[in-house]
């Protein structure tokens, strides 16, 4: 049985060992080819940012074609391998150019290039894509949780905000009507003494200046009850907005929180089925390597489980997936699937 398979030796069947031999001679130079190839882009990336950053302003469009026919984009590849790789250059040498090029733009995460360097993301277009792709959606989810709650904590501050004002007005009105039955009760002072001497009935000068106070007094108390109720309106809209917020941050977190376990089970399993082995690579097994294939099996049946144990099991569905949007759900329908989970009644 063949040796486990190292980096410059061959796993596959080969008709001779001359083949081998051969085969394995050119692997070996074709690496030291890539290595080199990769240091010469980093050492192109640097002289070009050099001149660029030497010349004036829209004379290296110019020099770039008149010295190498070059294309803007061409340079700017080598430029982003130089820029990216250039402290770390050792990354570059398992790597094809087409991944370092894929790579080496400013919009891939340094994440990424993290997992790829470990291996957790396979070095193909399509994984990198994935990632990427993957990283972009959890921005945008992210950002989405951000806005919604910043409008809630807006509507939660303008409550506030006209509560205090309402409340402010209320004193006002309360002083307002203090002011006035002191008014009031100085005039009747007055007015009884007006009465203890001849005339048997109040003067005009006093009763209608009191009438009117009273008057006034009451279409004051009546505002200021009607504000009293207004605030606490607010006050309860505001005690159901804060509680609302607590409810939907709670679902929110939960929800990117599944959103980014749920991406980084993809990407890997997307880098583990593009390596997977074909059947003639099982001919170099051994006992403890069919031993991991059933370690896999284990914890892949493990996964249905979880995955039935969410959705109510196999053909009983909680929530059905196919009518479920992609990305994020309704609130309504995150909390009653999560709701059902736990056992609650809904």
């Amino acid at each position: 049985m063949d040796d486990e398979a190292q980096p410059g030796s061959c796993s596959y069947e080969l008709p001779d060992e001359m083949t081998r031999a051969f085969v394995s001679r050119k692997a070996d130079e074709t690496r030291g080819l890539l290595k080199r190839t990769a240091q010469h882009i980093l050492a192109i990336g640097r002289n070009l940012h050099e001149v660029k950053e030497r010349l004036p302003h829209g004379q290296f469009l110019a020099w770039l074609q008149a010295e190498f026919a070059m294309s803007e984009r061409q340079a700017r590849n080598f430029m982003h391998v130089a820029t990216r790789f250039g402290t770390k250059p050792e990354i570059l040498a398992d790597l094809s150019l087409t991944i370092i090029y894929a790579l080496a733009p400013p919009s891939t995460s340094q994440a990424v290039i993290d997992q790829v360097e470990s291996k957790q993301i396979s070095p193909t277009l399509e994984a990198i894509r994935a990632a990427k792709e993957a990283e972009r959606q959890a921005r945008e989810a992210e950002q989405q949780v951000r806005a919604e709650v910043q409008r809630t904590q807006q509507a939660l501050f303008s409550l506030r905000e006209e509560t205090q004002a309402q409340q402010e007005t209320i004193a006002q009105l309360t002083s307002d009507i203090d002011a006035l039955q002191e008014r009031i009760a100085d005039l009747s002072i007055q007015a009884a003494h007006i009465t203890e001497g001849e005339q048997p009935g109040a003067s005009p000068e006093i009763t209608t200046p009191l009438e009117s106070l009273r008057q006034q007094v009451q279409h004051l108390t009546q505002q200021r009850d009607v504000l009293t109720q207004q605030v606490r309106q607010l006050g309860e809209e505001a005690r159901a907005a804060a509680l609302k917020r607590g409810e939907e941050e709670q679902d929110r977190r939960i929800r990117l929180h599944w959103f980014r376990l749920t991406n980084t089970f993809q990407a890997s399993l997307r880098s583990l089925l593009a390596e997977w082995p074909s059947p003639v690579d099982t001919q170099a097994f051994e006992a403890d390597d069919w031993a991991r294939l059933a370690q896999v099996k284990a914890l892949a049946r493990r996964l249905l489980v979880a995955c039935d144990a969410l959705t109510g099991g196999p053909g009983g569905m909680v929530v059905d997936s196919a009518t479920m949007p992609v990305g994020e759900g309704s609130n309504a329908e995150g909390r009653r699937a999560r709701d059902v989970v736990i056992g609650r009644h809904v």
